[in-house]
């Protein structure tokens, strides 16, 4: 089944003060948005070659139709109903197929029972001249009542008044998202499930414990996230579900049905990444560190080229089999926060879904969001309790070498703040710093940020890019390109890319300038006529060049530490492999990486890897609507894990 472009619009609209509405498909969306009234509502529909629908630009349902809207169902399903006078499009809706046909009682039984055969949701208009005169859904499921017991505790509890806000509004929105999701999707209703349990088990948590001010700043965060989220989510998936004409999609060109197969793709998407790395367990196996209590270095004594830093000190480390259930990040789109992770949440930007074709906003980028959910856990072994004097006094003994550590994890600890020490001014290494508690305090809170994002940016270019330099510098120098205003931070993100690449050339000669050279070359292709950004990329290159031995070197050598800290105590190529597998690719497809997909082909063939997938299909040099909305059905219906 291949779909094909320029796509149509279906445009709903209310008359006789909402007493009744009328439908028509267009192509020519200017002439949607002069004619818009207050009850307008629009979705864009892909045409289908097998139905001829690539070739309809405008239909106004003259005399007797049915019109089916159908999902979310992978396509290739309506095959086996197909009929010549069947119209098929698809949606990027949870409602993915918009099925329309002349008005006949017979096929329209046929359709309907094709529908329940394939447990398939369903909407069904009757329209006469282009009005819709009648409407029929499908039965909805149930959900068993017994789920929301939690919220009824929480919402008893004595909180105080901004807490109660937060938690009032979480539980009207969990409690729509759940029973919206229980006829749409299993998994998003798993998710949702496992994401409550979590909420409603740390507010009792903290009421039970009287837990700390920090406690208590985390519940703040954790619930005007997900809040946050929730809303976002909820508006962009659901919108278009049943009953369609009662619900609003706030992005706006899609205010009808949604955007749903795009929402269920970033989620599957970020679920495969999350289960990879849970599977391999990388902060359990650090935190083992912790137990190597002798035949361990002074970290800051060693030379960053020595083999030390080339040893695999986690894959060997043995990790009891967690228990509890991996609680899945709440994915959305935003327009306004781009790219972010926070511990529950994790947003793409909007741009995403009619561009994620492109390098400009490819969805590989989900893997640095996420890696940073791995880091923040491995900073939590070893970073010092802020609100403990003692640890931070610690600490201090450690740099002052008065004591040695007496772990590995504690000298680690005593290393990265030793390190930070060095940040503070890298023209200077040998400036005097006084590590008394609050100075440590300081330190840690100033250089947190820049610390996370090093190891963050070394952390996905080994795992998720294989050490490619090429690769990885395509990626993030034009998802960068794409973000406004970011002329400004071009310093700070050439010195995370160089120190990405010096994790791949750490025992070479002269490593940091051979670094800083591959970058060079590999920003080069970036300079072509087809890139939309390339003044951007040319004044980073350019930058680079200038400024390279006065400025950005040594903030790059001053990093080191944290470079040798990731390659060594967070990398293992045998982690690397289990990330990386694909099984179902061909050895004679070599054009996309061993994929046999065709592109703006909708068929059945599985993926195992969305996230090889995204990276061999997402080379394009321009945004395309259509290619875009394939990649999503691909990674929404085609994952088989999904």
């Amino acid at each position: 089944m291949r779909i094909s472009g320029p796509c149509s619009y279906l445009v709903l609209n209310s008359i006789h003060r909402g007493l009744q509405h009328t439908v028509r498909i267009t192509s020519d969306f200017s002439q949607v948005v002069t004619q818009w009234r207050s009850s307008t509502r629009v979705s864009p529909l892909f045409g289908v070659v097998e139905f001829g629908t690539e070739k309809v630009r405008s239909h106004e349902f003259k005399g007797e139709h049915c019109l089916f809207f159908l999902g979310p169902i992978r396509p290739d399903r309506i095959l086996q109903i197909a009929r010549s006078k069947y119209k098929l499009w698809l949606t990027l809706g949870m409602f993915n197929l918009v099925l329309a046909f002349p008005y006949s009682p017979s096929t329209k039984r046929r359709t309907i029972n094709w529908a329940k055969n394939n447990r398939c949701r369903y909407e069904y208009w009757k329209i006469v001249n282009g009005n819709v005169v009648a409407i029929e859904l499908s039965t909805e499921r149930s959900l068993d009542p017994r789920w929301a017991l939690g919220l009824k505790k929480i919402l008893r509890l004595n909180l105080t008044q901004e807490l109660r806000d937060l938690v009032e509004e979480y539980c009207s929105l969990v409690a729509s998202a759940m029973h919206r999701s229980v006829a749409i999707d299993d998994k998003i209703l798993n998710d949702f499930f496992l994401m409550n349990e979590l909420v409603v088990r740390d507010v009792l948590d903290f009421k039970a414990k009287d837990a700390s001010e920090a406690y208590y700043e985390y519940l703040l965060s954790l619930l005007t996230n997900l809040n946050a989220a929730l809303s976002r989510f909820a508006s962009q998936a659901f919108s278009g579900t049943s009953p369609i004409q009662e619900t609003e999609c706030h992005f706006w060109n899609h205010s009808l049905l949604g955007i749903g197969v795009a929402n269920s793709a970033l989620r599957n998407l970020s679920r495969f990444v999350q289960v990879k790395l849970a599977e391999v367990k990388i902060p359990q196996r650090f935190e083992r560190l912790t137990s190597i209590t002798d035949g361990f270095p002074s970290l800051t004594s060693l030379h960053y080229k020595d083999d030390y830093w080339q040893k695999d000190h986690i894959g060997g480390q043995k990790v009891v089999e967690a228990s509890e259930p991996i609680i899945p990040l709440l994915t959305f789109f935003s327009a306004r926060d781009g790219f972010k992770s926070t511990l529950t949440t994790l947003s793409a930007p909007l741009e995403c879904v009619s561009a994620c074709n492109s390098s400009l906003y490819s969805l590989m980028t989900i893997t640095h969001e996420i890696s940073h959910t791995i880091i923040r856990g491995v900073f939590g072994f070893f970073y010092p309790n802020f609100d403990n004097p003692q640890e931070l006094e610690r600490i201090s003994t450690l740099i002052r070498l008065r004591q040695r550590p007496v772990t590995l994890m504690e000298e680690i600890r005593r290393s990265f703040a030793v390190a930070m020490i060095k940040m503070e001014d890298p023209g200077n290494p040998q400036v005097p710093f006084d590590p008394t508690p609050d100075n440590i305090l300081s330190l840690f809170n100033k250089w947190h940020s820049e610390a996370e994002e090093i190891i963050v940016h070394v952390f996905d270019f080994l795992y998720f890019y294989g050490s490619n330099i090429e690769a990885y510098v395509a990626d993030i120098w034009q998802t960068w390109s794409a973000i406004p205003n970011i002329e400004n931070r071009i310093s700070e993100y050439l010195i995370r890319t160089v120190c990405s690449a010096y994790a791949k050339n750490m025992r070479s000669v002269n490593g940091f300038d051979l670094s800083k050279q591959q970058v060079v070359e590999a920003m080069e292709p970036l300079l072509g006529k087809w890139n939309l950004h390339r003044s951007f990329a040319k004044k980073a290159r350019d930058y680079l060049l200038s400024n390279w031995e006065e400025k950005l070197k040594p903030e790059v050598e001053t990093r080191a530490f944290l470079i040798n800290f990731t390659r060594a105590f967070l990398y293992s190529e045998t982690i690397a492999t289990v990330l990386l597998k694909e099984k179902n690719v061909s050895a004679h497809a070599h054009r996309r990486g061993g994929y046999v997909q065709k592109e703006l082909v909708v068929d059945s063939k599985e993926i195992e890897n969305p996230l090889f997938f995204v990276r061999n299909y997402t080379s394009s040099s321009l945004p395309s609507t259509l290619k875009s909305a394939w990649l999503m059905y691909c990674i929404a219906f085609n994952f088989k894990d999904g």
